[in-house]
């Protein structure tokens, strides 16, 4: 049972690390530690040439005094107008340095020809780059009153030109607003001639005005046709309420009903004579008498008929007065109602007339009012164009408003060149020829260097760093077998549950028979046994029979078929040192499989030095679980190992890299550094 657990974190994935990041710095500043005193050494005799050198030229050169002249472009404020078409610094920069105007100075100055011939490369204008609308003119000569009145005269001479330019385009801007403004004042009184087609005939106000006026009056007659429609019909909710009224009302009522005989009138009359007749004659009067008896009877006659039926006679009727109101007062509403259907239909024509010369003045108003808009906005146009015009009348006859000469060179009291000035370029080119030395010397370590570090696998291949073993002269046994132990503890977290192992050798290493004792001492303690078998070439078999007949006669263990195994080692002979051929490969894994039955663990060893990556490599790093790469400290060449790991088939195989024979120096440096990833 495998008592070694593998550690996921140890050995996690870091190829999302940056590419310098892998690099091991601390090689390089070993190096140079070691060469520091050379570098020091070579930077002051540089520094000291370059000082000298400097000198030397200084003091016979024609650029030995400088003058400078400072030119500010004003870019934009309230005193440059914004009709002013202003040019950008750089092009300034470069008119102002043209070779038309250093040529106009030199003859300012009245230069010999050799002098003007060599004066271009005299003039230098550039910006300031703190400052971009500041134009520097320098001019150098050797002597300080020259180049002060070289200095001015091109910056003057650029100052003309550039007022020339920008008077040349002012003209030319001037005449095409005047013109324009022409254009303008023609198109103007064509649209006021344009303004009385859009009046209706016969109206004599302006398309607006008119406007409004319909619009009053239609809204006017509208309130009035809603108003004379409501009253329609209210009159008509009166016709048909008082026609309704009039059906449950009789046209006549009863005035009077009569029964023969029954009238009481004659017997009211008879009853007013009798009282008559008795304020005249006493009661025994006769007349009285036959007053009194004919009331008697005509009495008895009526309370007879009354408890006897009878039908009634005669009937009175008269015209009922509620009637002939109702019937009024509808003939009146259905008079008023018909007046106001009248007077509806003709506000409704005078209404469509309206509406329709309405629509005929809105259809012409759109075009007065966008002929009105164009002659505001011509008149504006005009009126900005004459303060535009005064405004250029007034530039051309001043100065520019936005170059301007900001400060003259005085007379120089010191040469250009000072000691200073020396000092600081000599100083300068020296440090650049130490860096550049820096640089080619950490870049050779970087790419053509030799293995120095163990964090180089993981820089050069993208291997695993299985750690790094010291010199046995340089250390202690405890630390040597310190590192031995922590190599085979990184070896074995990522060997994990695998069995077989390919050990190659870059070169032959001086320290592989402690690390062979290692493993077996520490797979001895987890009750695992190593068979170590090693793949040689065909021909150094006859090498090793020859050995061994001087040593005495061995014979192999049986059970093999490709492997001579003597006890827990073993050989492996091919044919082709590059390549297993398919039947040398299915044997050889046929006896590994049957070496793990027996052993715990299977360690192939490679003897062949100047290694590639050849079929050979994959074919044992596809055969075995783990391969693990020796180098030797200072020796194996960081192209031979990149060269080694080329072959794409090797990167799906798992790869760890142990570095032996570390020198004490660096291994000191190196000791506190964690090499589990």
């Amino acid at each position: 049972m495998d008592q070694f657990v593998t550690n996921d974190i140890a050995v996690h994935d870091s190829s999302s690390l940056d590419t310098l990041w892998r690099f091991d710095w601390r090689v390089p500043a070993l190096l140079l530690k070691r060469w520091a005193m050379l570098l020091v050494v070579l930077f002051i005799s540089v520094a000291l040439g370059g000082l000298v050198v400097v000198k030397l030229l200084s003091l016979h050169s024609v650029r030995r005094w400088r003058a400078e002249v400072k030119l500010f472009h004003q870019i934009r404020s309230e005193s440059v107008p914004s009709f002013y078409k202003q040019i950008d610094t750089k092009v300034i920069a470069e008119i102002i340095g043209n070779s038309t105007q250093v040529r106009k100075a030199g003859e300012r100055l009245q230069l010999s020809g050799e002098q003007m011939a060599i004066q271009g490369g005299l003039i230098g204008v550039e910006l300031d780059r703190n400052r971009p609308s500041i134009i520097t003119v320098r001019a150098y000569y050797n002597s300080p009153e020259m180049a002060a009145a070289l200095a001015n005269a091109v910056a003057e001479e650029g100052l003309n030109a550039y007022i020339e330019l920008q008077n040349g385009t002012l003209q030319g801007m001037l005449m095409e607003r005047r013109q324009r403004r022409l254009r303008m004042q023609d198109s103007l009184y064509e649209l006021e001639k344009s303004l009385a087609n859009f009046s209706l005939p016969g109206s004599f106000l302006q398309p607006d005005k008119e406007m409004e006026r319909l619009g009053e009056e239609i809204s006017l007659l509208m309130r009035q046709l809603a108003n004379d429609e409501a009253e329609v019909s209210r009159l008509g909710m009166i016709c048909e309420e008082t026609a309704k009224t009039m059906t449950g009302v009789e046209k006549e009522v009863r005035l009077l009903s009569r029964v023969m005989g029954s009238s009481d009138a004659e017997l009211s009359h008879l009853r007013g004579r009798l009282v008559t007749m008795q304020q005249q004659y006493t009661e025994n009067n006769p007349q009285i008498r036959i007053i009194q008896d004919e009331i008697e009877g005509r009495q008895r006659l009526f309370d007879e008929i009354a408890r006897k039926p009878r039908g009634i006679d005669e009937e009175v009727f008269t015209i009922n007065t509620v009637y002939t109101h109702l019937e009024e007062r509808l003939l009146q509403a259905q008079i008023e109602r018909v007046a106001l259907m009248k007077r509806i239909e003709v506000e409704k024509a005078r209404l469509g007339e309206l509406h329709k010369v309405a629509k005929r003045q809105q259809d012409l108003s759109a075009g007065y009012q966008e002929v009105q808009r164009k002659m505001m906005s011509i008149t504006q146009s005009i009126t900005q164009l004459d303060g535009t015009i005064n405004d250029m009348e007034l530039l051309l006859n001043s100065a520019v408003p936005d170059l301007s000469i900001l400060d003259t060179p005085a007379v120089m009291r010191a040469p250009f060149m000072n000691t200073g000035r020396s000092l600081v370029l000599s100083l300068t080119g020296a440090g650049s020829v130490v860096f550049l030395l820096i640089v080619l010397l950490v870049g050779h370590e970087v790419i053509f260097g030799t293995l120095k570090s163990p964090r180089d696998f993981y820089y050069v291949g993208n291997i695993d760093e299985l750690g790094m073993l010291p010199e046995s002269s340089g250390v202690s046994s405890y630390v040597l077998d310190a590192a031995l132990h922590k190599v085979f503890i990184q070896m074995r977290m990522r060997l994990g549950d695998g069995r077989r192992i390919f050990l190659c050798q870059m070169s032959p290493n001086p320290m592989i028979d402690q690390l062979r004792a290692s493993w077996n001492m520490n797979f001895g303690t987890n009750g695992l046994q190593v068979f170590w078998l090693k793949c040689l070439p065909l021909s150094a078999r006859g090498t090793r029979e020859e050995n061994t007949e001087r040593g005495g006669e061995r014979i192999p263990d049986e059970g093999m078929v490709a492997i001579e195994k003597f006890g827990n080692h073993g050989c492996f002979y091919c044919e082709n040192p590059l390549v297993l051929t398919p039947a040398e490969w299915e044997l050889l894994n046929a006896d590994l499989t049957e070496l793990e039955k027996q052993y715990g663990v299977v360690v192939v060893e490679r003897e062949m030095p100047n290694l590639s990556a050849g079929t050979l490599s994959e074919q044992f790093c596809r055969m075995v679980d783990y391969t693990v790469v020796l180098a030797s400290f200072d020796v194996e060449k960081k192209m031979s190992l990149r060269r080694l790991l080329s072959d794409e088939r090797l990167s799906d195989f798992p790869v760890g890299g142990v570095l032996t024979g570390v020198k004490k120096k660096y291994w000191r440096v190196f000791r506190g550094e964690k090499t589990d990833r």
